[in-house]
């Protein structure tokens, strides 16, 4: 199986949950007033360059987990447009290389990039970086 149907069969399940796990008139006016405050009227209708905004919020505010699955799952139940949707797919706030859609499947945080190491590590006080050659 290719990357590529790996991801659609991955998104597809997703929306699955999302429409299994329903919602509520709750949720709908948390999230709604939230994207309200964001300038984003109707998440039907949303672009691109909201999408964007809603994310650059998102990692600024160092949302939960829970938080940002919520909000996924409410958005993909109120029917995002295709290209919305796929610059929040996407998109990999934390840097660690994984987009959205790999860390809601995983349950990890997208805000904490806990895949990278770190790029020097400490020995003895003294830093040593990944690359170099060793010489002994």
């Amino acid at each position: 199986m290719n990357n590529q149907s790996s991801k659609e069969i991955a998104l597809k399940h997703l929306e699955k949950v999302a429409n299994v796990e329903g919602g509520s008139e709750r949720e709908d006016g948390f999230f709604g007033e939230f994207l309200n405050s964001l300038g984003i009227p109707k998440p039907s209708k949303m672009t691109e360059v909201e999408a964007e905004k809603l994310l650059e919020n998102l990692a600024a505010e160092e949302c939960s987990e829970e938080f940002v699955e919520s909000l996924v799952y409410w958005l993909l139940r109120q029917g995002i447009p295709p290209a919305a949707k796929e610059v929040i797919m996407e998109s990999d706030i934390d840097g660690d290389g994984v987009p959205l859609w790999q860390e809601l499947l995983d349950g990890t945080n997208p805000f904490i990039n806990d895949r990278t190491p770190p790029e020097r590590q400490s020995y003895l006080g003294r830093e040593i970086g990944r690359e170099g050659d060793l010489e002994l």
